[in-house]
């Protein structure tokens, strides 16, 4: 319930963060490098961030960017969680994936790190690990990295 609370403050913070400063500020260039920086999006393609950056496509790109700031906030907020209602393993890390059809989806890599907690009831018992416990393999600071650059993507976007 934290979590979710947190999380719902995140956004009203940036929701009031933009529009206090929305019209102060300059119509700038959105370049590929600044999309390339994010390192939540992934293309299929640099024809596919290109047809994403096309003015007919600008609404279609901010809530690319919207999702792209939930997705990270999901990752910081979960980088600790050692197991899933789903199944016995951690968290995985998630990331936006856009191909050449701008077909959006959110994917997941399965990538831990291990960290040797013998007491933690969830260490793993037997076998060469015996004792460590695997963690999502997500850094917190790209996380927020991510979100920095999407939201100054956000104030050029007019």
């Amino acid at each position: 319930m934290k979590k979710w609370i947190f999380v719902l403050f995140f956004f009203r913070t940036i929701n009031i963060f933009c529009q206090e400063f929305y019209d102060l500020l300059p119509v700038q260039s959105i370049t590929l490098e600044d999309i390339a920086e994010i390192s939540i999006l992934q293309f299929s393609s640099v024809e596919a961030i290109e047809r994403l950056l096309n003015v007919g496509n600008i609404n279609r790109f901010k809530n690319v960017l919207y999702l792209a700031i939930s997705v990270s906030v999901n990752n910081i907020v979960n980088s600790s969680v050692t197991r899933t209602t789903e199944s016995d393993l951690p968290f995985r890390y998630r990331y936006i994936f856009i191909n050449e059809q701008l077909e959006i989806g959110i994917r997941e890599k399965c990538s831990f790190r291990y960290v040797y907690i013998p007491t933690h009831p969830d260490a793993i018992l037997r076998g060469e690990q015996s004792g460590y416990v695997r963690f999502p393999n997500i850094d917190i600071f790209t996380e927020q990295q991510n979100i920095e650059r999407i939201i100054n993507i956000l104030f050029k976007i007019k």
